[in-house]
């Protein structure tokens, strides 16, 4: 009632505004000028109300979900993301800012005063995320350039994802940061400078497109005659900013800058060498060579640096493969304990992998079907979901209830799945033997 009042009230102000100023200064019909203003009350009353609305549903039916965020963003637990947003605002301001004083005055376009900020935020939205596009792009080809190929892109809530039946382009449930790009090298030659180079692309790109937009401060006569070349110049800025405040060296929500891992890297410090060697890891599975053949040394640089992190939660998940694979399959759960204990830590698009390994584990392992089913229920993204394991893991769950033949269906198909070229074939030996150790048990009486 009180929102309906307040969408009522200030509908009606705006409307009679906008009716008095389209009659006044333009010189329409007190008709025209009505019909405006009472639409735009109507437009604001409506939208209000069914804001409104929504609020109330969630309040009555969404309750029963408290871990369940409101927020579009994935961001770590207890993150301040108020502080984000300040560090990320102000250069940005500073940087606008400062390209404005540069840039001659907007020059007149005879357009009602209304309608400017509608042009301005036409161009601002679509520029943000081609600006976004292009920095992961330069990741991308500073890669590929060095001979790595691409698992995953992705660019706000969409990614691209490489499969057994090529690319496929899915939608993610929430935005995780505004893209990453995740190329995987083919080769372990001076991994390290491969890195340096492939990270540096994203703001070497930034400042590429930012040069390509400033290119009409060349030619004073287009952004002095048209004010979409100058909204189109002006809105270059924001490369800018991606070039430069993705080189300064801090942590933003689960992520490290550029400018970290550049200087983790150079510095050859802990957490760079953690860095090197997830990358080894999964390079070392491209190559086809499975986890309990990878260097044993990877696992101490990927554990050196324990913390409620991203990278330390994959450095664990890295550790379980590598020690189950090898068959000690004690230390292959400590590992995986110490993942799922701090797992809200580890970005939810990743997440579901980890799940499924705590499903697989306590129920084939641990012979505990309903805490397996647990993990399973606590799945919310899916899209990075591998087949393949996910059958495996729910037909140890049948297994370990007693259901052989649901547990058999689940691991043939799974089998099944695992004929076709994977793109990392190292993984896909690990996971037939796995299924192999199912089909095996289910044939023990």
């Amino acid at each position: 009632m009180v929102e309906s009042c307040f969408g009522l009230i200030s509908g009606g102000f705006l409307g009679f505004l906008l009716g008095t100023y389209l009659n006044t200064w333009w010189n329409t019909t007190f008709g025209v000028s009505a019909l405006v203003g009472s639409l735009v009350c109507g437009l604001l009353y409506s939208l209000i109300t069914v804001f409104a609305l929504r609020h109330i549903a969630q309040r009555k039916y969404i309750f029963s979900q408290p871990s369940e965020t409101a927020s579009k963003y994935d961001n770590p637990p207890n993150h301040k993301t108020w502080l984000d947003n300040v560090i990320t605002l102000f250069p940005l301001l500073v940087i606008m800012g400062g390209w404005w004083w540069v840039l001659p005055p907007v020059p007149p376009s005879g357009l009602p005063p209304i309608v400017k900020p509608l042009i301005f935020l036409g161009i601002f939205y679509p520029y943000q995320y081609f600006a976004i596009f292009i920095h992961e792009l330069g990741h991308y080809l500073f890669s590929w350039v060095n001979g790595s190929e691409l698992y995953r892109f992705a660019i706000g809530r969409l990614i691209l994802i490489q499969t057994d039946q090529g690319f496929k382009l899915r939608r993610c449930r929430r935005q995780l940061a505004g893209g990453f790009a995740e190329p995987i090298p083919t080769s372990l030659h001076r991994l390290d400078r491969q890195l340096f180079l492939m990270i540096m692309g994203g703001p070497a790109a930034s400042l590429l497109l930012f040069c390509f937009g400033a290119l009409p401060v060349l030619f004073p006569n287009l952004t002095n005659s048209s004010p979409i070349v100058w909204y189109l110049t002006f809105i270059s800025g924001i490369s800018l900013h991606m070039a430069i405040f993705n080189t300064i060296p801090i942590k933003i929500g689960y992520f490290s800058t550029d400018g970290r891992r550049m200087l983790d890297l150079a510095k050859r410090n802990i957490p760079g060498q953690r860095f090197l060697a997830d990358y080894q890891f999964n390079a070392y599975l491209r190559q086809g060579i499975r986890p309990k053949d990878i260097d044993p040394d990877l696992k101490n640089r990927l554990l050196a640096l324990p913390e409620n992190s991203m990278d330390h939660i994959s450095g664990l998940i890295m550790a379980y493969y590598m020690t189950l694979d090898q068959g000690n399959i004690q230390q292959a759960g400590n590992y995986l304990d110490q993942a799922l204990k701090i797992n809200a830590y580890y970005p939810e698009l990743f997440r579901a992998s980890l799940l499924l390994e705590g499903a697989y584990y306590e129920a084939h392992i641990r012979q505990h079907p309903d805490v397996a089913q647990q993990w399973l229920d606590q799945i919310q993204e899916k899209v990075l979901i591998d087949p393949s394991t996910r059958l495996r893991a729910e037909a140890a769950i049948h297994l370990a209830a007693g259901d052989k033949t649901s547990a058999q269906t689940k691991a043939e198909e799974s089998l099944a799945i695992l004929q076709k070229p994977q793109f990392l074939p190292g993984f896909t030996v690990f996971e037939q033997d796995r299924l192999q150790v199912l089909l095996h048990d289910l044939a023990t009486p």
